[in-house]
């Protein structure tokens, strides 16, 4: 029973996510919160991606500060026990 949801839930989160993405999906980055030296090139291939997922206290580059995890987003996901 409880694989049969699991099954269940992931076809709605795909369907889900799939219907925010820019285009057909052909990439996906997902991207957490953990501090990440710069890197245009990461950035570039995050925000390059057809579907960027971002998850629980995700954060994005700012305008004048290096560049690392990329500005562009698509969907975010929160852990149920994330607490604000």
């Amino acid at each position: 029973m409880l694989e049969e949801t699991d099954r269940q839930l992931l076809g709605l989160m795909r369907d889900y996510a799939a219907a925010f993405a820019s285009g057909p999906v052909e990439s996906v980055a997902v991207v957490g919160n953990a501090p990440m030296v710069p890197s245009d090139e990461r950035a570039d291939r995050i925000d390059g991606c057809s579907l960027v997922v971002r998850v629980n206290s995700f954060w994005c580059d700012d305008d004048g500060e290096p560049r690392s995890h990329g500005r562009r987003t698509h969907v975010v996901v929160l852990n149920r026990l994330l607490r604000g």
